[in-house]
């Protein structure tokens, strides 16, 4: 579904990555572990196409990201970080707006799977009902995912989104990401992770993998 051939990157002196080579099924679960400053969320930039590599070439079934088809590869993925950037108003006003954008046009926001979802990340259903400025930083982020996971796009990028949370809610965010049928990337130093057995790790380190 993604491959990533022969990519090289460097920052000045740097090498990020050197003749990069890997391949991603639909559905797997790929955990990126290395040191901060190694990488790791160079990756994500290359495959959203913030990052143009030196060389080689990065393809979504088949169609190579470039210049025409960068819309078409961020219409794909849910870029989910521990910083989330959420515009001032209601939960719930936030929340319809964002389904109102062009690029969600498509996407019908469910109620259903809206308090679903809440109930899931241990919040209330007033959360709805209060301004984006009086929630808490893990709150702010749970909302941040269901939003995500309401967008239902085919593949994720989920970098450091256990940072700052308490260990329930780590617990109930990664166990739903890896239980859904999502193509996903984890990008963290967060050693919770060594214990789900069904992703794939890769090992970054200076540009090795």
């Amino acid at each position: 579904m993604i491959e990533f051939k022969d990519i090289s990157l460097t920052f000045g002196n740097k090498i990020i990555l050197d003749k990069f080579n890997y391949k991603v099924d639909y559905g797997e679960k790929i955990w990126l572990n290395g040191k901060s400053g190694s990488g790791k969320s160079s990756f994500a930039k290359l495959l959203l196409g913030f990052l143009k590599p030196d060389s080689g070439e990065i393809l979504l079934e088949k169609t190579m990201l470039d210049s025409l088809s960068v819309s078409k590869f961020r219409n794909r993925i849910s870029y989910v970080s521990q910083d989330v950037d959420l515009f001032e108003g209601l939960v719930k006003e936030v929340i319809t707006t964002i389904f109102k954008y062009p690029i969600n046009k498509n996407n019908l926001l469910s109620k259903e799977k809206l308090r679903e979802l809440l109930s899931t990340f241990y919040l209330e259903e007033n959360i709805l009902n209060k301004k984006i400025s009086e929630l808490s930083g893990g709150e702010r982020q749970k909302i941040g995912f269901i939003i995500n996971v309401l967008l239902d796009r085919d593949i994720w990028i989920l970098d450091e989104v256990t940072s700052g949370l308490d260990e329930i809610s780590k617990k109930s965010i990664i166990d739903y990401f890896i239980k859904n049928n999502k193509t996903i990337f984890i990008i963290s130093h967060d050693n919770i992770f060594y214990e789900y057995e069904n992703l794939k790790v890769l090992r970054w380190n200076n540009g090795n993998s």
